[in-house]
């Protein structure tokens, strides 16, 4: 309505996006056959049982890289269960190197914890409490039953064990 008659129509939107696409990302588009979208699916079945639908895929990320010296910190409440998986590095091990958090919590925006590991890495350990506390301050998250204290205590339990090389 604001365009009046200038308004493209779905069509015009969607070939724009797509010359877009194929400028900015130096590829030809090419039209499937009216039979591939059923290929398609059978493709995205066939890699659903074999791979994205086994345990094992869903697990994938809940471990540090195997022969990785970390330490592993948990805290389970009412909201779920957060594991800390923590590798130190600099002298004496007073710098987080990086810092790997699963469980089964919900948090939104999904991100939260990836930028979580991200503002920890290579922070002194001292600081670790504060830091935890001030990002969740600057960061505003949905949880549900989970909050900074949570994420704070998992990753102190983890700066607080010993380090060891899961098999």
């Amino acid at each position: 309505e604001l365009l009046g008659a200038r308004t493209p129509t779905i069509g015009q939107v969607q070939q724009a996006l797509l010359d877009g696409f194929c400028e900015r990302l130096g590829i030809e588009f090419q039209p499937a056959e009216a039979d591939s979208h059923a290929a398609v699916l059978q493709l995205g079945r066939e890699l659903h049982a074999r791979w994205i639908g086994t345990e094992e895929f869903v697990a994938e990320i809940d471990g540090p890289p195997r022969g990785a010296a970390v330490s592993v910190g948990t805290c389970a409440g009412a909201g779920g269960t957060i594991t800390a998986y923590l590798r130190r590095e600099g002298p004496e091990g007073r710098r987080i190197g990086q810092v790997l958090i699963s469980g089964d919590f919900f948090v939104a925006p999904p991100r939260l914890v990836l930028d979580l590991e991200s503002r920890l890495r290579g922070i002194e350990i001292e600081s670790v409490g504060e830091t935890i506390e001030r990002f969740f301050l600057e960061h505003p998250a949905s949880t549900l039953s989970v909050g900074a204290a949570d994420f704070k205590r998992a990753i102190e339990t983890a700066l607080s064990a010993t380090a060891h090389a899961p098999a």
